[in-house]
């Protein structure tokens, strides 16, 4: 397994409970312990540490922001806002910032999450920044850069989900319903709901 470099994004392959770790749940590594092994921090959104430990490469998977040189040569299938078609793209020129998070569910399906955190008052650009991520996460799953990111996907059923912290409109609504449509299409199943945050006692 290829060695990870310091301070990439990683995401945990497994539910750590005595840390407060979930599979999927994204950290940093900031230090190599062994040959494949490494320190990974945990924070959250004001960069707080909440959990710091040793982990195996096995048990994380990088997350990539930009794509492979062989994904952003070929063609991919993409939804659009205004035909609710799907087209023929390159991703070349393009911000192709991939996947906030990816998990295994119960069921065995990959999860790939788009964290939403905007309002609704613009529904127009909010459906075209959605837009553009769900046709990013369909490029890496078509291209075929989820299996050399995420071995663990072959053969699985990949599902992208859209995780808000706001209730979408009814314009919203409309958009992820011809998003589920499209994406069914490609052999992709689309979810959407609001974020519910845990709470403790």
């Amino acid at each position: 397994m290829a060695e990870i470099e310091l301070l990439p994004v990683v995401a945990v392959l497994e539910d750590i409970p005595q840390k407060g770790l979930v599979r999927g749940q994204v950290g940093a590594v900031v230090e190599r312990l062994a040959p494949e092994v490494y320190e990974v921090e945990f924070s959250d959104d004001s960069g707080r540490t909440y959990a710091s430990l040793a982990l195996r490469a096995d048990q994380l998977m990088r997350l990539h922001h930009e794509p492979s040189h062989q994904a952003a040569q070929k063609p991919r299938r993409s939804f659009d806002l205004d035909t609710d078609f799907l087209l023929d793209a390159t991703m070349a020129g393009d911000d192709e910032g991939v996947v906030d998070i990816v998990s295994i569910e119960p069921s065995g399906s990959v999860v790939l999450t788009i964290s939403d955190h905007l309002d609704w008052r613009d529904s127009i650009s909010h459906q075209r920044v959605l837009q553009g991520k769900i046709n990013r996460y369909l490029a890496f799953v078509e291209s075929g850069e989820i299996l050399d990111r995420y071995p663990q996907a072959a053969g699985r059923k990949v599902v992208i989900k859209v995780v808000m912290m706001h209730d979408p409109d009814v314009d919203g609504e409309h958009f992820f319903e011809r998003a589920r449509s499209a994406l069914t299409q490609t052999g992709v199943q689309f979810r959407w709901n609001r974020f519910q945050p845990v709470r403790t006692s």
